[in-house]
C-alpha cells in the first residue's frame, strides 16, 4: 500500500524534509496551502527529480489541469462541492475528467451564483 499526503505543506522548503526522508509514496500537494500554480508546479517538478508521482488535493478544478501537465502526474482528487459556482463544471466520466479547452482554467462562473454570493 502506498502512503500519499502533503497536504498540510506550505511551502517547497517543507517537502524537502519529505523527499529527504523519503516519508510519502505519492505527493499530494494543496493547491492553496502551497501558495498557488507557480509552487505547486516548482512542487511537483521537484518531485518527479525525486522519482515521486504526484496527486492533486482538492480544487479539481484547477489542478486537474496541472496534474495532466506534469510528467509524473497520478491522479486527481474529485470533490465536487463548488460545481454548481460553475456554468460548466468539469465533466467526470468513467472515472476521468475531461479538461476543458477554453482560454485560462477554462471555467465560467455561474451568474447565478455570482449574484447570490456577492456581498453587499
Amino acid at each position: 500500500m502506498r502512503v500519499a499526503g502533503g497536504e498540510t505543506l506550505s511551502s517547497k522548503h517543507d517537502f524537502r524534509r519529505v523527499f529527504e526522508h523519503k516519508a510519502l509514496d505519492v505527493l499530494m500537494p494543496d493547491l492553496q496551502r502551497v501558495g498557488g500554480v507557480t509552487e505547486w508546479m516548482k512542487v511537483a517538478t521537484i518531485a518527479e527529480a525525486w522519482h515521486l508521482p504526484v496527486a492533486s488535493h482538492v480544487f479539481h478544478e484547477f489542478s486537474a489541469h496541472l496534474v495532466a501537465a506534469i510528467p509524473n502526474g497520478l491522479i486527481v482528487e474529485y470533490m465536487p462541492w463548488w460545481d454548481f459556482l460553475y456554468k460548466e463544471p468539469l465533466l467526470l466520466k468513467d472515472g476521468c475528467l475531461k479538461i476543458p479547452d477554453k482560454p485560462g482554467f477554462g471555467l465560467e462562473l455561474n451568474p447565478e451564483m455570482v449574484k447570490k454570493y456577492t456581498l453587499k
